[in-house]
């Protein structure tokens, strides 16, 4: 009767702490969110005018690139949430030194590899075919930017798994305020290149690095603390390599499928309609994406805290919590996409100075984005900590190829506002339906294993 009393003391004092740090995370995250909007606000207004719509549409162009990039990390940073949180719950800590040691290596060669390619590749890339510029000019300064993005991404590979580890470990807050750090520091770094009047490829280079500067002193703070986590040879281990590469397998897959289906619009609009589209869409689907990244902010900390409850058996909070954000998520996101509807064209217009002027289809499916991503981002918390990610894989990959080419149609039909429609319509028919009729049916699963465990631990 004592251990019973013990373990449902030990069980409440589990879902408090678990909530508690979600709730840190959520609020850090949520001022770090508005830190980057606030800065999105300055930048836009501050680079366009100066850059012009072509060059500003490279820019855009090469952050789509690093989310492409980003998928060189092989889903080992999204692994290693998921085993930090259940190896802090389960095994404690002994674990958790040799799996970070062993990404930190494994990112360190798969930067090295990448840097040995790029450098027999990118010398011979075509610019201007890529941008689809016919300026040399142009074409030149776009090709030094993507050089520099390249550098950058490759130098922030090791040093961006610093994000993932805080996120394992329950303390998204601190990540948040990092974060939050590096969107000041970008605006002051492109701030000062267009003072001193320099070129496209300096002030992309001002605006990415950020993040690798403030990610350097978050790994130092970390080691502070906890002096175990320091990355060392000694402590990487094959075995935990291929539990990582294992695990972080279907990540990679999942994660090439949302990039291709997610950040596709901008390549599809500087092939489809030119640069300067990519302007005139990309600064309106980044407001809708700062409100996707607002209500992510209460998302994220969730799938930590899931896995932390799913690794102790707790499945009646998961199943709570989760109904929880979903409707939160899904109501906050409506009453957001209703104001991006109705006051979005005036806010960009007077946001890019007169530069850009939305269309209504095009808020109209912004808007429409913003509701659909939100509740689907909610929902992949809890998809990622139980690992059902081979169901995503499928439909993130149906979407990404559908996404493509009706964007590609849509985009020749009715313009720019035809990129989010492809996105709108391929995302409700392979990923909203599907969802609708096999998440509940692994809730329910997941739901009666716990049953019939509690049901032989009775007796």
């Amino acid at each position: 009767m004592a251990t019973s009393v013990t373990a449902g003391l030990e069980g409440f004092a589990d879902q408090d702490r678990r909530l508690r740090r979600a709730a840190m995370t959520s609020a850090s995250s949520l001022i770090a969110r508005a830190v980057n909007f606030a800065s999105l606000l300055i930048l836009v207004p501050l680079a366009v005018p100066y850059l012009g719509t072509e060059r500003y549409g490279i820019w855009m162009t090469l952050v789509s690139l690093t989310s492409f990039l980003g998928v060189a990390g092989l889903g080992v940073g999204n692994a290693l949430v998921t085993l930090v949180a259940r190896g802090r719950a389960g095994a404690g800590d002994e674990e958790v030194p040799r799996y970070i040691s062993t990404a930190v290596a494994l990112f360190g060669g798969i930067a090295a590899v990448l840097a040995l390619v790029g450098a027999g590749v990118i010398p011979f890339l075509p610019w201007g075919r890529i941008f689809n510029v016919p300026s040399a000019a142009i074409a030149d300064q776009g090709g030094r930017a993507a050089v520099a993005v390249f550098v950058v991404f490759l130098l922030s590979m090791p040093i961006g798994l610093i994000s993932q580890i805080r996120l394992g470990y329950q303390e998204g807050y601190v990540a948040a305020w990092f974060d939050g750090a590096a969107s000041v520091v970008a605006v002051l770094g492109v701030a000062a290149a267009i003072a001193l009047n320099m070129q496209l490829p300096v002030i992309v280079a001002a605006a990415v690095a950020a993040p690798l500067v403030t990610g350097a002193v978050n790994w130092i703070l970390l080691v502070r603390r906890r002096p175990a986590l320091l990355p060392s040879i000694a402590k990487v281990d094959l075995r935990h390599a291929r539990i990582l590469l294992r695990s972080g397998g279907l990540y990679f897959a999942l994660e090439l499928a949302i990039i291709v289906g997610f950040s596709s619009d901008n390549f599809v609009a500087a092939q489809v309609l030119g640069p300067a589209a990519v302007t005139l869409y990309a600064v309106p689907s980044r407001l809708a994406l700062a409100g996707i990244a607002v209500l992510s902010a209460f998302a994220m900390p969730l799938w930590p805290a899931y896995a932390d409850a799913l690794a102790r058996g707790d499945v009646p909070w998961v199943m709570r919590i989760l109904r929880r954000s979903l409707i939160a998520t899904t109501a906050a996101a409506v009453l957001g996409a209703t104001v991006f509807v109705l006051a979005g064209g005036k806010i960009i217009e007077v946001w890019s100075r007169g530069k850009v002027h939305p269309h209504a289809s095009l808020l109209i499916g912004l808007g429409l984005w913003l509701v659909l991503g939100s509740a689907g981002n909610a929902l992949a918390m809890f998809l990622n900590a139980a690992h059902i990610v081979r169901m995503q894989v499928v439909c993130a990959t149906l979407m990404a190829v559908a996404n493509i080419l009706l964007s590609i149609a849509l985009a020749r039909r009715i313009g720019v506002s035809g990129l989010i429609w492809g996105t709108v319509i391929s995302y409700s028919a392979f990923v909203v339906v599907p969802y609708a009729f096999l998440v509940p049916r692994l809730v329910q699963r997941m739901q009666g294993r716990e049953d019939e465990r509690l049901a032989h631990a009775d007796t």
